[in-house]
């Protein structure tokens, strides 16, 4: 496992990860959900920051998939 890849772990955070591209997965099923993968990301920003790297904000995105319904729902 890579360095980064154990920060991401520590989050319980689901990841794929193909040379210098990482995704990061988890349902939201609460707002706990949320908050989780939101420390996760500054959890990441920091390691990368301690190393020297950086996210590129071009190529940065998030996508929320779900149901019309679900996502209103939880809107």
């Amino acid at each position: 496992m890579s360095p980064i890849s154990n920060v991401i772990s520590s989050f319980g955070v689901s990841q794929t990860q193909y040379a210098d591209d990482t995704q990061l997965y988890i349902g939201l099923n609460d707002a706990m959900s949320v908050s989780t993968l939101s420390e996760c990301f500054t959890a990441v920003q920091h390691w990368l920051d301690l190393n020297g790297l950086s996210m590129n904000p071009d190529k940065t995105e998030a996508i929320v998939i779900g149901t019309d319904a679900r996502q209103r729902a939880k809107g």
